[in-house]
């Protein structure tokens, strides 16, 4: 059977908490995984845009991108030959609802959304994870329907070929929420910026705006 993939690193899990309690509408990721539950986030339309801005302009945002700039910086440039990282600007945080739906509907591989081939997937557990069904799940090989859980701990880090092989939630089962960043990494060497595919996306996927760059 096909390696578990490997753990790159340590994360400070002590950004987990992200002050979700401080805010007055759910930010937008536990927005998000309310939705996917099948849940209806109490509040306005209105009170959720404020929730939203006050997250985004927020302290609790800036300190979880300091330490993922860190993370980065400390463990996964310097696994690599190259010595200058494309990375994702900013991790995309995803929360798993304990319930009978998964989250963020059917896993997807990031080939689904124009990235480029070569990109490698990273996955951090802040908080929770604990069990099969609390774990981010990836295919068992490119391409592949059979998925299996990650097998890494609250601050460890995960990385996968995301471009072919298909991740994302089953069921959580486990009476916990799960809480983790995910986010993309390619030497600068191999990044090649294609305009079209970027307009295609969803995301501005081009340096200055879904990506941005490290050097040792």
């Amino acid at each position: 059977s096909p390696a578990a993939p490997p753990t790159v690193g340590s994360f400070d899990a002590g950004v987990s908490t992200l002050h979700l309690r401080d805010h007055a509408a759910p930010i937008p990721a536990l927005h998000h995984a309310l939705m996917c539950s099948g849940a209806r986030p109490a509040g306005s339309a209105d009170a959720r845009k404020r929730g939203a801005a006050a997250w985004h302009e927020g302290e609790p945002r800036r300190a979880m991108l300091a330490a993922y700039r860190h993370f980065v910086q400390e463990a996964v440039l310097p696994r690599g030959a190259s010595r200058k990282l494309v990375y994702q600007a900013e991790p995309v945080l995803r929360i798993s609802l304990p319930g009978a739906r998964a989250a963020s509907g059917k896993p997807r591989a990031d080939r689904d959304f124009f990235h480029q081939r070569g990109e490698r997937t990273y996955w951090v557990p802040l908080l929770g994870g604990g069990g099969d069904s609390g774990a981010l799940h990836v295919a068992a090989a490119p391409g592949g329907d059979e998925l299996r859980a990650l097998p890494a701990a609250v601050g460890e880090c995960a990385c996968w070929d995301g471009h072919d092989a298909a991740a994302g939630f089953v069921p959580n089962q486990t009476g916990a929420a799960t809480v983790g960043l995910e986010f993309r990494a390619i030497p600068f060497e191999e990044y090649r910026e294609d305009r079209e595919r970027s307009r295609r996306s969803s995301h501005d996927l081009r340096l200055g705006e879904y990506y941005t760059v490290l050097t040792v």
